[in-house]
């Protein structure tokens, strides 16, 4: 099924109900979106496949002899659940791509009709380490990123399901969307920087008192002995051939 063909599908659920629904899921994914996002697509995956199963259990009863419609539709929503939490990687990295590319379109279309010259050997050294910069920082806000996109997305789907526009006529980055859209998308990174920082904040106080109970309890629970030299550069060097051979992969 084309992409035009699953906007067709969704007319069928077009209504305040269905954008309310998704503004609202748009709202946690701009927020919190990079330490939900696996959560919330495991929930979504698992409503697709909650509402597929009606539809589908007519047509595999043959195949699957004495299965209740209850026990096919448990398994259906974990299975779309499992199966949308491991695209969401993909589709993350996917939108990452995407934002990227058209950041630097939009930056060698403006530079070009400035009169500059892309072609020349400082321009484009400067471009490929401006490249560089943009693609380590999207490696590493990886989900931060992607979840602003999706939001973003589900964000001005859900405002215009609710005006009483179908999916199959909507034009989400063309235009005012567009600009909507990129608005949408940079005030959702700002917020979930806030959020991240908190939150790492929060866990670094909660890692700092459980040392403390350890290191202050008058009977030794949770202390630990500090490891020797030797086990310091072991665990030291796995974690460097870890982390170049991550390197390698991205």
């Amino acid at each position: 099924m084309g992409p035009k063909k699953m906007l067709f599908a969704l007319d069928a659920f077009s209504g305040p109900l269905f954008g309310g629904i998704l503004i609202a899921l748009a709202l946690v994914f701009m927020i919190q979106g990079h330490r939900k996002i696996k959560l919330l697509t495991f929930f979504m995956g698992a409503a697709v496949g909650f509402q597929g199963s009606s539809l589908i259990f007519p047509y595999v009863t043959e195949f699957l002899p004495g299965w209740t419609p209850e026990e096919f539709l448990f398994v259906s929503s974990f299975i779309s659940g499992v199966v949308l939490l491991l695209l969401i990687g993909v589709a993350s990295k996917l939108i990452t791509i995407f934002i990227s590319l058209q950041l630097m379109l939009f930056i060698v279309g403006n530079l070009e009709n400035r009169g500059i010259d892309i072609g020349n050997q400082f321009a484009g050294g400067l471009m490929v380490i401006f490249a560089f910069i943009v693609n380590r920082f999207m490696r590493k806000n990886l989900y931060l990123i992607g979840s602003a996109g999706l939001g973003s997305l589900m964000g001005i789907s859900g405002f215009l399901i609710f005006s009483g526009e179908v999916p199959s006529q909507m034009e989400l980055t063309q235009g005012t969307n567009g600009l909507i859209f990129f608005a949408l998308f940079i005030n959702s990174i700002l917020m979930q920087k806030v959020d991240q920082r908190k939150h790492d904040a929060v866990k670094e106080q909660m890692t700092f008192e459980k040392e403390h109970h350890a290191e202050t309890d008058v009977h030794g629970r949770g202390r630990v002995m500090d490891q020797d030299i030797l086990t310091t550069a072991y665990h030291s060097e796995r974690l460097e051939r870890r982390s170049s051979y991550e390197d390698y992969l991205y």
